[in-house]
């Protein structure tokens, strides 16, 4: 597994390339960037793992700090393609699982040029649809590195969409994410209180994820004041942290929803699963902005394996990872009126809202990493022989 992203970092990415790596056990190498806390987690992985060096830096002058980058992006590949080829060298690699077209892509297409070993690579969304868009030397690039791919993986029909664009669809291969990562406590009990704020007698609406402008916190902001007419116990509860969170507070001011609106930060995975055991409605409604797109949304399994009802944005791949109508709701995340209405849909029906919860509960638990693999394996097997 060649990636930039791995735990203890956390992520949709992080997820899936570990989930990779613990199913390939023993016979797995792992090579990821550093990170802090990476020591103590790598020891007792059933797999191996080596680190690269970040080699990251950045400099308040604009002009400085593009040659920084320039630089760092070039030892980065250099320095991750010599690692990438001894380990292939030592282990006689069979396969290498390449976690990104960019950038371990790159390095991964030259390696297998000089050793000739095969690799798949995966394609999760806002990494590809930018090159897209800007097309030139990255989306020629790009295309090399599909080129030689073996197998080109995606999350769901969108994002196989988007990659049919520029490789033969004979070549594309759907594996849909799992929900049982062993991170989340499926059986944990609910939560009773968040920062400080009692959950008794509350309608909990559930944001999970970065606080960045695609993930719809500002759209949530505008709808509260509909959703409260209707149902006046509803408390927002949102988990995570981002660039965009002084905006979003500052909504929550200007619209006066402090007594309905915990900022509870970034949680650990306990007080996540009790946070997500408790929720009424799991909300995030996704939307795209210029390039920037959710290619699936893993969280929206997550939440489905408690069995909470979500509401998500009809954009991207999020209608890969909710069944409109059967284990939630889609939404036009640019309207606030049309997400206070699907979320009041919800809480103003006990049995609607169970019925979503206990499909999407089923679909949850249908999804696992151990599919995931197999599809992937099954794939990727016959041109390996």
């Amino acid at each position: 597994m060649f990636t930039r992203d791995f735990p203890p970092e956390r992520g949709g990415v992080q997820t899936s390339t570990e989930r990779t790596a613990f199913y390939h056990a023993p016979d797995a190498v792992v090579l990821a960037r550093r990170t802090p806390g990476d020591r103590e987690f790598d020891r007792d992985r059933p797999y191996r793992v080596k680190r690269m060096p970040r080699l990251e830096w950045t400099h308040a002058n604009r002009l400085v700090n593009a040659v920084l980058r320039g630089v760092s992006y070039f030892l980065r590949f250099v320095i991750g393609g010599i690692m990438l080829a001894e380990i292939i060298r030592e282990q006689k690699t069979d396969l290498v699982h390449c976690a990104y077209a960019f950038p371990n892509g790159l390095p991964m297409m030259v390696v297998r040029i000089f050793t000739g070993c095969p690799y798949i690579v995966y394609c999760h969304g806002t990494e590809i649809t930018r090159v897209l868009e800007r097309r030139g030397i990255p989306l020629l690039a790009l295309r090399l590195v599909l080129r030689l791919a073996l197998r080109v993986v995606v999350t769901g029909e969108f994002m196989r969409g988007e990659m049919a664009k520029i490789v033969d669809e004979r070549k594309i291969v759907i594996a849909p994410l799992g929900a049982d990562s062993g991170l989340l406590n499926t059986a944990a009990a609910p939560a009773k209180h968040v920062g400080g704020v009692s959950l008794d007698e509350k309608k909990v609406l559930l944001t999970v994820g970065r606080i960045e402008a695609r993930k719809g916190h500002d759209m949530i902001a505008r709808a509260l004041p509909k959703i409260l007419t209707a149902e006046p116990s509803a408390l927002w509860v949102i988990a995570g942290d981002g660039p965009d969170r002084a905006r979003i507070e500052n909504l929550v001011r200007e619209f006066q929803l402090q007594s309905h609106t915990v900022f509870a930060g970034r949680v650990s995975d306990d007080d996540l699963s009790a946070l997500l055991a408790r929720a009424d409605v799991f909300l995030l409604p996704n939307r795209r902005i210029g390039a920037d797109v959710e290619g699936f949304g893993i969280v929206f399994l997550e939440a489905a394996a408690f069995g909470a009802p979500a509401v998500g944005g009809r954009s991207g791949g999020v209608p890969d990872a909710i069944l409109d109508g059967e284990t939630g709701l889609l939404c036009d995340p640019e309207n606030p009126e049309d997400i206070a209405e699907n979320v009041l849909r919800i809480l103003s029906s006990p049995e609607f809202a169970r019925q979503l919860g206990t499909r999407a509960r089923e679909r949850a638990r249908a999804n696992t990493w151990r599919r995931y693999c197999a599809v992937i394996d099954e794939a990727a097997a016959p041109l390996l022989e």
